[in-house]
């Protein structure tokens, strides 16, 4: 659109039908792991998965000194579908005798329809330094049906009223400022996002509801020094939010079988996390060695329970934790046609928190590395030769 605009316009989307058959077995103990029954559990299941989005952006350039204003509009759409057939046999655990005989049948509905704008704006200051200012907004509403049927021998019914409806409405507000500097050999960059979360959930069949209304600070700064044309120093500070999934709030089941299944959590709360990290860097990144500090509330953790026969996994806001380590990554071209990259991290993770009302803490030193080997042949050709270490770890 001439010189100083840009218009942009993307659309895509896909459709993914699936279908299975499983068979599964599950073993009833008494307190003293003494077999009690078994329980097989052949099923099928049909679904799709498929989703349309578009999304509309917009460029301006002012002038030649890099002023610049940016937008986009986006909108998606989910849609997944889910129908499981289940017939559960219920047997003696010394000789197999089936001792009953049940139908069951689960239906999972789900749709989500996410609205997005945003607006960006860069204004050099001259001398190295830059402004950036920014907005955003988002709306996001995902509606989940879940019909719950077992068959009494003449009909479909659902007495035990496990057949259920979730609506859950977001909107997020946010705007931030964003400055860079460069002074010889110092770069500063400091950042605050404000953001306003504002959500309601409700199960339509049971009446259940609730609202969250919360606004948070996020700051960011990082601070760099050149050393030497070879060596850099840096150092960075960040305040972060991590969202449960739309899937691990919805509280519907999905069954294995009749006694084992999970579900979401309407109640999770977001994590908030505070990272610091002390780098060195040699030769732009050929050589760069971490010192990293992270603690995070409220972590999500899937926890296993059981009740009666039925044993279940949903997510829960369990405990915090703590990480502290080192991490030091390299690249060696050894020749012209073969490069090893290697990656290696040391931590020692904390968790404190409650589990059934009990407190428990319990922590870890955790290892990680990393190794790729490249290869560059002739006529471009090529291979490479990957492998991964892990230590024990909690989490």
């Amino acid at each position: 659109m001439g010189k100083k605009k840009v218009l942009g316009l993307n659309v895509n989307g896909y459709h993914n039908p699936n279908s299975a058959a499983t068979d599964n077995l599950t073993r009833l103990l008494d307190p003293a792991g003494q077999p009690l029954a078994l329980v097989r559990s052949p099923a099928n299941s049909t679904g799709k998965w498929q989703n349309l989005g578009a999304a509309l952006n917009l460029r301006h350039t002012f002038d030649t000194t890099g002023r610049e204003l940016s937008a986009d509009l986006a909108y998606v759409q989910y849609h997944s579908g889910l129908t499981q057939n289940f017939t559960n046999l219920l047997s003696k655990a010394e000789d197999g005798q089936v001792l009953s005989a049940d139908r069951f049948r689960q239906g999972i509905d789900r749709n989500i329809a996410i609205y997005t704008a945003r607006a960006d704006y860069l204004h050099p200051l001259g001398a190295g330094r830059k402004l950036e200012l920014g907005l955003k907004a988002s709306h996001v509403t995902t509606d989940n049906d879940a019909p719950y049927a077992s068959w009494t021998g003449s009909e479909w019914a659902d007495p035990t009223g496990r057949s259920n409806r979730f609506v859950y409405r977001e909107n997020i507000t946010a705007g931030y400022a964003d400055y860079n500097q460069q002074t010889g050999a110092w770069t500063v960059q400091l950042g605050l996002r404000l953001e306003h979360t504002a959500t309601r959930g409700e199960q339509r069949r049971t009446g259940e509801a609730f609202t969250r209304n919360y606004t948070q600070l996020f700051p960011t700064t990082q601070v760099s020094y050149k050393l030497t044309d070879d060596h850099q120093l840096s150092l960075s500070y960040g305040r972060r939010i991590e969202r449960p999934e739309y899937g691990e709030l919805n509280p519907f089941r999905i069954y294995l079988d009749r006694y084992t299944y999970e579900q979401g959590n309407p109640l999770l709360l977001p994590q908030f996390s505070h990272n610091v990290e002390l780098s060195h860097s040699f030769k732009d990144g050929r050589l760069t060695t971490t010192l990293l500090y992270n603690r995070t509330t409220n972590i999500i953790q899937d926890v296993f329970r059981q009740e009666g026969k039925e044993a279940y996994e949903r997510p829960e806001n369990l405990s915090s934790r703590l990480v502290r380590g080192a991490s030091v990554s390299t690249e060696l071209p050894l020749g012209e046609v073969f490069t090893t990259t290697l990656d290696a991290q040391l931590t020692h993770n904390q968790y404190e928190g409650q589990l059934n009302n009990q407190p428990f803490a319990i922590s870890a030193t955790t290892f990680k590395g990393n190794i790729l080997n490249q290869v560059k042949l002739d006529n471009g050709w090529g291979f490479e030769l990957a492998g991964q270490a892990t230590s024990n770890t909690v989490g």
